[in-house]
C-alpha cells in the first residue's frame, strides 16, 4: 500500500493546553469510526473535565486519560451534549445517556527506527496517539517537515493518521489539534524515516477497538428479547400490567411459575436424552407366509471316517486329524507323553505324508453304494448333486451348496429331501479311546452360502432308523453398534457373506499363517497347506496360543467376530421310528440283495421337509430413533414452555450475545503502564506546553 489516511474532525485547541485530550479523543473517533462506518464527533471538554488523573487544560497525559478512560469505563458522549469551552470545568456524568463511546483496552509501544512495523500497525488498526517536541511548529505553513524541527523532550500530542509514499519524499500525516487556520488546514507533514520532531522516541499509544454496548443498551436488549420471544410466559416478567405490590407480586408469581415450568422441561429434556444415549431397543417376531421357500443346505458326515483296510495304526491316524478336527473346534489339543512319543517316531518315518490326501482318499466316500436313494420334491437326486466337503468328520457331502446346485425352492410343505444312506460299518471305522464311539450320520442344516458347523448344531440319526426331520426358518435381524452387537462394514476374505462361524475360520487361518507360514487345509486362504509336521509341532502349539490369548474372540461389537447384522438359521425337530420294518426288510432285502441284519445295522433313512410354507423373522428394532427423540423434546418443550425449534435459536443467538459480552469484560487484556522512577517524571509532566 502506497498510502493511507483516516480523516477525523479538526478542532481548535484556543488557550486551552489539552492537547493530550484532544488526540486521545480523535483516536477513540477514529477507532469507532472505523469499527461501525459512522463518524461521532465525541467531547473533549468530558476528558478534560473529568481525568483526574491529568490537569485539564493545564496539561496533561495520553497515557493517563486512557487510563482513566479504561479503569472508570467511562462513555465519551457526543460534543453537542458535552460542548467544548476551553477552560477547566466541573465533570458532568451522563448515567442515562443514550448514546456514549468507552474503550475496553489500550497498550503503549516504541516504535524507535521500526516505522515499517509503525505502518503496519496503523493500517491494522487505525490513527495512533503520539508524543512530540513542537518547539518549531509555530511558523509551520505547509508542505514536508524535512529538516527544521527540533528532536528534544516532547511536549505536545497529536495523532497519526497516515503517510503517503507516492511522491518523492514519503511522509507521515499527523492531524494537530490548533484549527484549520495553522499549517496544512490543521494537519502537518512530516518526513518519514528520519525520526523528525522527536517522533517515536518517547511512547505511543494506540486503542484496541472492541464494541460492547453499554449498561443501558444490554438493558434494552434484554427486555426487547422477552417481550418479543416466543418463549411463552417470559414477556409476562417484563410487561406485568400495572406497579406497585401488585404488579411485583405478579411478577414474583410469574417467576416462580416460569422457572417451575423451565426446570420441569429441563427434567424431562434430560431424562429423554439419557434414555436414548443408553441405546434401546425392541425385539419383534413376525411370521411371514409365503408362497415358495428357499431349501437350506444340508451335509451329511459319516460318524465312521475312515476305511480300516487303509489304516495301519489307527490310533495314530486318528490323533492326527484330532489335531487337524481341533483348528475346526478351535482348541488345543492334549496328550500324554507316550503318545506323542508314538506320534514321534511315526513322523519320522512318514516325513510325505498328507492327512488330507489321506482323509480324501481313505475317508468316508458318496456314490451309488452308499447313497442308495435320494429324492428332492419327488425327483430323483444322485450324487453328483453333492458337494465335498472337509469337516472335523473328515470327508462330509453337501447337498445344495453355493458352488455345486443352484439354489433350491419348494412350493408345499412336508415333501423336501429324502436320503437313504449305507455307513457300512465293517469298511469304515473309528477310534473309541478319542471318544467316537456311535455308528450312523450327521447331519447339519445351514445356509447355502456359510460353512457348516456341527459344534452344537449337528443332529444324528443311528442305523437301523428313519429320522424324520422338521425344520422352520429362522432370521435374525441384529441393530448395528451401539444399539446392537453388529458391525455391518465387517467382510469376510474367503465366504460371500459375513457370519460368525466363518469369521473364526478366517481370523485362525490368519494367526497359524502368521505363526506357523502355512494353512492347515480345512481354513479358507490362499497360503502354503501345513504338511503333517508343521500340524503336529507348530499348529497345536498356535492353536494353544490363539485359545490362552482369546485372539479370536466371537460374540460382542468389540470381539474379533461379532455377531452377523443377518443370520438365518433352520431350527428342527427329530423324531425316530425303526427302520427297516418287517415287511419293507423282505422287500429291500431282496431289492438291494442286503439282510435285514445288516440293513439294521448300516441303513439310515432321513426326511427333511418344512413344517410350514412360512418363516420368523426375530428383529431388534431401535427402541428411540433420533426423530422420535426430537419429536418427544420438542412435546416436553412446548407442554411446559410453548417453545419450538425457533425459540431454540432465539434462546441461543440471546445466550451467545450476553456470553460474548461478559467475556469481552472479563478476558480484555490489561493495559500495561509505564513504570516510573524518582529520576523520571511522570506523564501530566511530560507535556508542558500544546
Amino acid at each position: 500500500m502506497e498510502s493511507i489516511s483516516f480523516q477525523t474532525c479538526q478542532l481548535k485547541n484556543f488557550f486551552c493546553g489539552a492537547c493530550w485530550a484532544f488526540s486521545v479523543v480523535g483516536a477513540v473517533e477514529s477507532a469507532y469510526a472505523i469499527k461501525w462506518h459512522t463518524l461521532e464527533e465525541l467531547s473533549v471538554q468530558q476528558v478534560i473535565d473529568c481525568s483526574y488523573l491529568d490537569s485539564g487544560c493545564n496539561g496533561g497525559s495520553t497515557n493517563g486519560a486512557l487510563k482513566w478512560l479504561y479503569q472508570t469505563k467511562t462513555k465519551l458522549v457526543r460534543a453537542s451534549e458535552y460542548n467544548f469551552k476551553a477552560k477547566t470545568g466541573l465533570c458532568h456524568y451522563f448515567p442515562k445517556t443514550d448514546f456514549g463511546v468507552s474503550i475496553n483496552g489500550y497498550e503503549t509501544q516504541d516504535f524507535s527506527g521500526t516505522e515499517d512495523a509503525m505502518m503496519k500497525m496503523l493500517v491494522d488498526l487505525g490513527p495512533m496517539v503520539v508524543i512530540v517536541n513542537a518547539v518549531s511548529w509555530q511558523d509551520y505553513l505547509g508542505g514536508i517537515i524535512q529538516h527544521h524541527c527540533s528532536s528534544g523532550a516532547p511536549n505536545h500530542a497529536v495523532l497519526v493518521i497516515g503517510y503517503d509514499k507516492t511522491g518523492d519524499t514519503p511522509y507521515w500525516i499527523v492531524k494537530n489539534s490548533w484549527g484549520t487556520a495553522w499549517g496544512a488546514d490543521g494537519y502537518v507533514y512530516i518526513k518519514m524515516g528520519e525520526n523528525i520532531c522527536g517522533y517515536w522516541s518517547k511512547v505511543l499509544l494506540y486503542l484496541r477497538k472492541h464494541s460492547v454496548p453499554s449498561l443501558e443498551e444490554r438493558k434494552k436488549y434484554n427486555h426487547g428479547f422477552a417481550t418479543s420471544t416466543s418463549f411463552h410466559g417470559v414477556h409476562n416478567l417484563v410487561e406485568n400490567g400495572g406497579s406497585g405490590k401488585n404488579s411485583k407480586f405478579r411478577t414474583a408469581i410469574w417467576t416462580s411459575v416460569v422457572s417451575v415450568f423451565i426446570i420441569m422441561a429441563c427434567w424431562q429434556v434430560c431424562t429423554r436424552v439419557i434414555n436414548y444415549f443408553s441405546w434401546p431397543t425392541t425385539t419383534s417376531v413376525n411370521v411371514q407366509y409365503v408362497e415358495n421357500i428357499d431349501f437350506p443346505a444340508i451335509t451329511f458326515c459319516n460318524l465312521n471316517r475312515f476305511q480300516t483296510k487303509a489304516v495301519n495304526n489307527l490310533s495314530i491316524a486318528f490323533f492326527l486329524w484330532n489335531i487337524v478336527s481341533a483348528v475346526l473346534h478351535f482348541t488345543s489339543i492334549a496328550s500324554d507323553p507316550g503318545e506323542m512319543q508314538e506320534v514321534t517316531d511315526f513322523l519320522k518315518l512318514n516325513k510325505n505324508f498328507s492327512i488330507k490326501e489321506f482323509t480324501k482318499n481313505y475317508g468316508f466316500y458318496l456314490n451309488n453304494s452308499t447313497l442308495l436313494k435320494c429324492s428332492f420334491f419327488g425327483y430323483p437326486c444322485y450324487p453328483e448333486d453333492f458337494e465335498h466337503i472337509f469337516t472335523e468328520y473328515g470327508n462330509c457331502y453337501t447337498f445344495n451348496y453355493n458352488t455345486v446346485s443352484m439354489n433350491k425352492r419348494i412350493t408345499t410343505a412336508g415333501r423336501g429331501l429324502s436320503v437313504l444312506f449305507d455307513i457300512k460299518q465293517t469298511e469304515f471305522t473309528d477310534e473309541p479311546s478319542l471318544g467316537f464311539v456311535d455308528a450312523g450320520i450327521s447331519f447339519v442344516l445351514h445356509s447355502p452360502l456359510v460353512p457348516p458347523r456341527f459344534d452344537g448344531l449337528g443332529l444324528h440319526s443311528p442305523a437301523g432308523m428313519h429320522a424324520h426331520v422338521s425344520m422352520r426358518r429362522f432370521k435374525t435381524v441384529i441393530q448395528e453398534h451401539p444399539w446392537g452387537e453388529c458391525n455391518p462394514s465387517l467382510k469376510l476374505k474367503y465366504h460371500e457373506i459375513y457370519s460368525t462361524y466363518g469369521c473364526l475360520q478366517e481370523c485362525k487361518s490368519y494367526y497359524i499363517q502368521n505363526e506357523c507360514g502355512c494353512i492347515p487345509f480345512l481354513l479358507p486362504g490362499n497360503g502354503k497347506e501345513c504338511d503333517l509336521q508343521q500340524l503336529y509341532n507348530c499348529v497345536s502349539r498356535a492353536l494353544y496360543t490363539i485359545e490362552k490369548s482369546e485372539l479370536c474372540s466371537m460374540g460382542t461389537y468389540n470381539s474379533t467376530c461379532p455377531v452377523p447384522c443377518e443370520e438365518t438359521d433352520f431350527p428342527a425337530t427329530i423324531s425316530y421310528s425303526t427302520f427297516p420294518s418287517d415287511k419293507a426288510a423282505q422287500f429291500l432285502s431282496a431289492k438291494l440283495s442286503k439282510s435285514a441284519l445288516y440293513m439294521r445295522n448300516n441303513l439310515v433313512y432321513i426326511d427333511i421337509k418344512y413344517h410350514e410354507m412360512n418363516y420368523k423373522i426375530m428383529k431388534q428394532q431401535k427402541a428411540l430413533t433420533a426423530s422420535e427423540l426430537l419429536s418427544n423434546i420438542g412435546g416436553q418443550l412446548g407442554l411446559f414452555c410453548g417453545a419450538s425449534m425457533i425459540t431454540i435459536i432465539e434462546v441461543l443467538e440471546y445466550l451467545f450475545t450476553n456470553s460474548y459480552w461478559m467475556c469481552v469484560f472479563i478476558l480484555l487484556k490489561t493495559p500495561r503502564a509505564p513504570e516510573y522512577t524518582n529520576n523520571q517524571p511522570r506523564y501530566r509532566e511530560e507535556i508542558q506546553e500544546c
